[in-house]
């Protein structure tokens, strides 16, 4: 109700200032038989579009009094004129909110259609004017038309010229300050250039007002559209306060406002697309740091401002909580992944409702949340964390006759600037302490101490051991190959025509595949790694067996606790005969450290399958110190080369100085040698310059499932 009571006034303020502007710019303007800019129509359109079509009276009352006192002696004509104002303005504003097009004008889209529709708007006046014209004051027909184009061309550019400057001017107030100082020295130039053309218009300066574009353009680029309006507003001024000090007929008059318009509507143009411009990067910027479900916060913003607070100059401890929910998985299996993103949209808001302003939330992905508070006491980091306890226990979440609760578990620590901490280490602790309140019994929270990474990494272990175990039980492993290529082999050991590939162990995954890397480390040291390679070999063997007709061979990686479980050689030895295949198609792969670790039970073995037609291959040949010494020791058919020397070559000499002396020592004992980790062509030239036998890397085959190879059947001959 204050609002409205209100109006009255304002709409008469509205009126004074639109009546003023209006009869200033007629009498300022040259003394010809029309004012080629309108002003008052133009920022009466502004006026409504901004604060909406009730502030009509202002407009018609400012133009009526502006027809009486520019010379209109009867009040039919000049309500006539007046009302044909109005319907410009009011037919414009209809179709700016017909098409959605917004005030600031901020893009190329926006900007077109204003333009189209200032046009349109306008068009009427072709027609009514000479219809006014020729009965009252005797005009010819042509001569009529004329002056309904000028009238056309008077509306429109004063729509385009005034109205972006009433409804685009308040995008200035989104400046940076230092583009507000840059954007008044700017238009303080575009004035002095204008008053210089001015003061100079009787000797011939109105012609130099195309002078003013270089300051118009920069002064659009500096502050979009904004900008430009103001720009637009010198350039009207300078051109109409000109032309005053000259006669100027009408058609030099209309040439000389295509000038103007041209100017500014390059201005507006360009003002777009800066306008444009800084908001798709302001939209990316918050895209790249927040996320796109919570608004919280995002991983990389999250870890972007730990960064900082480490290097902050003040010595303040800093705390840093993190989130892990309890029980969502449950919820997000059970309602599913819409009614997951609805919970973790509402806890964002209650959660960063409890926190105080000195605080950053951020989801950190999943139902992973994390929160750094600067300058915060060890009780003042219980509180807040208590404060987040008792928001997500109060929560729930009903759908159907389910009701979920949901509880967190919190990890706490602390860290200072300049202390040598790194965001890794920081999260690290934090994580820790999130997984010991887990340990715990959950829905609490465990301050870190130094203690706990010890214990928690071997319950990590035991508990991924433990589901190393259940995926091996429930079939989740899956072979996958990599193919190692002939690059200079005139004739193979695997035959010419042979299709040789490693194959690779992955854990399936929800979300994907996990590589051997991840988890062998984990089956190794908890004893579970005889069983994984048992496994592999039986599965590779019996894929040998499916495809007896075949030119495919299958190099499969051995582990050193593998090798000195008894009875692992008879176990391979075995193979061919139970699932039917040469025993030259498959390949032993053995890792140097491991023979050398082991030399005499690995010699004899090495030399029992070899004997029983198994290729073997020794792996990451030259990481050990005795390669040269313990190679004439070895029954390898194969090497294969550390695939960090392979990956420097061309970057480091002595890469390629190191794999000359490896394959010539290989030569020398008739063995051959593969290439690992060749991930580029002129990579790929070079090892063959240096008599490289074979290569493998993603360069030549990405790794894909064992079950989709395509092979070809052997041909006889």
């Amino acid at each position: 109700m204050s609002g409205d009571s209100k109006f009255p006034a304002r709409l008469a303020l509205a009126t004074v200032l639109l009546t003023v502007v209006a009869v200033l710019a007629t009498f300022a303007q040259p003394n010809i038989s029309y004012a080629p800019a309108w002003p008052a129509t133009a920022l009466g359109l502004a006026l409504m579009w901004r604060h909406g079509a009730r502030y009509w009276p202002a407009l018609f009352i400012a133009n009526l009094v502006n027809a009486f006192a520019g010379g209109v002696d009867t009040l039919p004509l000049a309500l006539g004129s007046t009302s044909t104002e109005l319907g410009i303005a009011l037919l414009a504003l209809f179709l700016v909110r017909r098409f959605r097009v917004r005030p600031a004008l901020s893009d190329i889209n926006q900007l077109t259609t204003f333009t189209l529709i200032a046009a349109v708007a306008s068009a009427p006046t072709i027609v009514i004017f000479p219809l006014v014209v020729v009965p009252v004051f005797g005009y010819g027909i042509r001569e009529s038309i004329l002056h309904g184009f000028y009238y056309w061309m008077s509306s429109f550019f004063s729509l385009m010229i005034f109205t972006p400057i009433v409804a685009a001017v308040p995008s200035l107030r989104e400046l940076h300050p230092r583009r507000v100082l840059r954007l008044a020295i700017l238009l303080g130039a575009t004035a002095f250039a204008g008053a210089v053309i001015v003061l100079s218009a009787r000797t011939g300066g109105e012609q130099l007002l195309f002078l003013l574009l270089p300051f118009v353009v920069a002064t659009s680029v500096a502050a979009g559209v904004g900008g430009a309006s103001a720009a637009a507003f010198i350039v009207v001024t300078t051109m109409i306060l000109s032309d005053r000090a000259i006669e100027l007929s009408p058609t030099a008059m209309q040439v000389r406002l295509m000038l103007a318009a041209t100017m500014i509507v390059t201005a507006y143009l360009l003002g777009a697309l800066w306008s444009d411009r800084s908001r798709i990067r302001k939209e990316l910027e918050h895209r790249a740091r927040h996320d796109a479900l919570t608004g919280l916060a995002n991983r990389f913003e999250f870890e972007q401002c730990l960064e900082k607070s480490l290097h902050d100059a003040s010595p303040s401890q800093n705390a840093l909580l993190y989130l892990d929910l309890d029980q969502f998985k449950l919820l997000n299996d059970t309602c599913g992944h819409m009614a997951g993103d609805d919970v973790l949209r509402e806890l964002g808001v209650s959660l960063h409702r409890v926190l105080p302003e000195n605080a950053l939330l951020a989801r950190l992905g999943g139902d992973e949340f994390g929160c750094i508070i600067h300058e915060c006491s060890e009780e003042t980091a219980s509180d807040i964390a208590t404060a987040l306890l008792e928001v997500i226990r109060d929560f729930r979440y009903v759908s159907g006759e389910l009701h979920f609760a949901l509880g967190v578990s919190i990890g706490i620590t602390w860290f200072e600037p300049r202390s040598g901490d790194t965001v890794d280490s920081v999260l690290g602790r934090a994580d820790v302490a999130c997984y010991a309140a887990k340990e715990g019994g959950r829905n609490r929270m465990h301050v870190y101490h130094p203690a706990d990474k010890a214990m928690l990494r071997r319950h990590r272990e035991i508990h991924e051991a433990s589901q190393l175990q259940a995926a091996l039980d429930a079939g989740r492993f899956e072979l996958h190959a990599q193919r190692i290529c002939a690059i200079n082999v005139p004739g193979s050991e695997f035959g010419e025509d042979e299709h040789f590939y490693e194959v690779l162990l992955r854990l399936k995954e929800e979300d994907g595949h996990l590589p051997a890397s991840e988890f062998l480390p984990v089956a190794q040291r908890y004893g579970m790694i005889h069983l994984i390679d048992r496994w592999v070999l039986e599965h590779a063997a019996g894929y040998l067996g499916a495809h007896p007709d075949s030119s495919l061979s299958l190099s499969v990686n051995i582990s050193g606790a593998t090798l000195d479980t008894p009875g692992i050689v008879e176990m391979i030895a075995t193979l061919p005969l139970r699932y039917g295949f040469a025993s030259n198609r498959l390949c032993l792969e053995v890792t140097e450290s491991v023979a050398i670790d082991n030399l005499t039970r690995a010699v004899a073995g090495m030399q029992q399958l070899r004997d029983q037609g198994f290729a073997i291959a020794l792996d990451d040949f030259g990481s050990g110190v005795a390669s040269f010494g313990y190679l004439r020791e070895l029954p390898v058919s194969l090497v294969k080369l550390d695939g960090r020397f392979v990956r420097d070559i061309g970057h480091d000499p002595a890469a390629e100085l190191v794999i000359d002396s490896l394959v010539r020592v290989a030569a020398l004992r008739g063995i051959r040698c593969v290439a690992e980790w060749v991930e580029e062509a002129h990579a790929l030239e070079r090892l063959r310059e240096l008599g490289v036998h074979y290569a493998q890397g993603y360069f030549l085959h990405r790794p894909q499932p064992l079950e989709t190879l395509c092979i070809p059947a052997a041909v006889s001959a």
